[in-house]
């Protein structure tokens, strides 16, 4: 066999995919949609605070907002900045917006600093775990992993909501029961940064020799089919998750 230097990608890709590695990640996700499934109560935090539909839906929607504006970005900032650093900020971002929530007891900016930490950071997790995955596994057995990957979300998602009945059942008094259900929502969130420091430890991100802007890579390679199919799916997921 010819002996060969072998690069960081050829070391990434894996033909069993199914290792510690993939669980570790795996868990990392349960415990990120764990936590958001948590927050799926933020409408009644916010009626809590005083604050009608208008007011939820106006925080809600800027949060959303700046998501999707740093996803015009973010790619280029892992080319930059490396997935290491990028995905500890990010589930860095998820913890501290579900802390301040937990602890907030009145209208103000806090309130709509959190819901944007919390969005962005769920987001950025989730492309950064996507990105880590498609690095290990070959082009061949993408779709397979990614689907059993994604499974770990409505894992997390019915663990979740089950655990909000129980915190909400359990607990009497409304200010305690948020600050419960955020705080453990919070818990989740760092569970899930230990685990992508765990996964991220001792890496060392090549530098790429792409620049190209979100933009141009959307005219070059525009997928105006799925994403229809994805804005719908948003709308619907949006919807009954928050109101």
């Amino acid at each position: 066999m010819r002996n060969r230097k072998v690069s960081q990608l050829d070391f990434y890709k894996n033909e069993f995919p199914y290792d510690v590695v993939f669980w570790l990640s795996y868990l990392a996700n349960v415990a990120l949609s764990l936590g958001s499934a948590l927050a799926f109560r933020f409408a009644d935090l916010v009626a809590y605070l005083g604050a009608d539909n208008t007011t939820t839906g106006a925080i809600v929607g800027l949060a959303s907002a700046m998501a999707l504006v740093m996803r015009f970005f973010f790619g280029l900032l892992i080319d930059h900045f490396g997935l290491r650093v990028m995905w500890l900020l990010a589930a860095s971002a998820f913890v501290w917006g579900l802390g301040l929530l937990s602890i907030i007891h009145n209208l103000s900016w806090q309130l709509w600093l959190a819901r944007s930490l919390y969005v962005i950071g769920a987001g950025a997790c989730l492309t950064c775990a996507l990105v880590h995955l498609q690095k290990r596994i070959t082009v061949s057995r993408h779709a397979e992993v990614i689907a059993l990957y994604g499974s770990s979300g409505f894992v997390g998602m019915f663990i979740g909501s089950t655990l909000g009945d129980w915190i909400s059942v359990a607990i009497a008094t409304e200010q305690q029961q948020y600050f419960w259900l955020f705080g453990t929502a919070c818990i989740c969130g760092v569970l899930n940064l230990l685990c992508v420091y765990h996964l991220m430890k001792g890496s060392h991100d090549q530098d790429s020799t792409l620049d190209a802007p979100a933009i141009s890579l959307l005219i070059s390679y525009w997928p105006c089919r799925v994403l229809i199919v994805a804005m719908i799916l948003g709308v619907c997921f949006t919807i009954p998750t928050v109101f």
